[in-house]
Formats: structure tokens, C-alpha cells, sequence
């Protein structure tokens, strides 16, 4: 063989060791990468939050609608025990 044709033959073979090196290297690891899964794990921890906190929505807004029903009907039931008095007294004054 030549020198050329064995210079030739080198250069393929260098050649080709550093298409398999660059071939079987692992990739660096995105930075980004790391970040954007952290933001899913928050989004996804606050998500359980949202739906623990939607299941006891109907608990706490029927609570809350109790205490002021309660506190109308009692206004109510003294408003209506205040014109029942005045009522009676009317009532009373004009039998006299």
C-alpha cells in the first residue's frame, strides 16, 4: 500500500473513532430541564391542594349559610313578635 493510500486509511479511521464518540456520549443534562420539572411538582402539589379544598367547599358554604339563615329567622322572629306586641296593645286599647 501507498503512504497516501495508508494516510488515507488513518484519516478514515480517525475519522470514524470520533463519529462513535460523538455518537455514544451521553448528552449534558439540561438545566432547564431540572426547573421545569420542579414547576410540575409544585403545579402538581397545589393542585391536590385546590381539590382537597374544592371537596370541602359545600361543607363550609352550608356552614356558613346556617349561621345567617339563623341569624335572620331570629330577626325576623323578633320583628314579628314586636308587631304582634303592638298589635296586641292596639287591639287592647280599642276594646276599651
Amino acid at each position: 500500500m501507498s503512504l497516501e493510500a495508508t494516510l488515507l486509511l488513518a484519516v478514515l479511521a480517525i475519522q470514524a473513532l470520533l463519529l462513535a464518540a460523538l455518537l455514544l456520549r451521553r448528552p449534558p443534562s439540561d438545566p432547564a430541564l431540572a426547573t421545569c420539572q420542579q414547576g410540575v411538582e409544585r403545579q402538581g402539589e397545589r393542585l391536590g391542594e385546590l381539590l382537597a379544598e374544592q371537596r370541602t367547599l359545600p361543607e363550609r358554604a352550608a356552614a356558613l349559610t346556617g349561621e345567617k339563615l339563623a341569624a335572620v329567622a331570629l330577626d325576623q322572629a323578633k320583628a314579628l313578635a314586636a308587631v304582634q306586641a303592638a298589635l296586641a296593645e292596639r287591639l287592647a286599647a280599642d276594646a276599651k
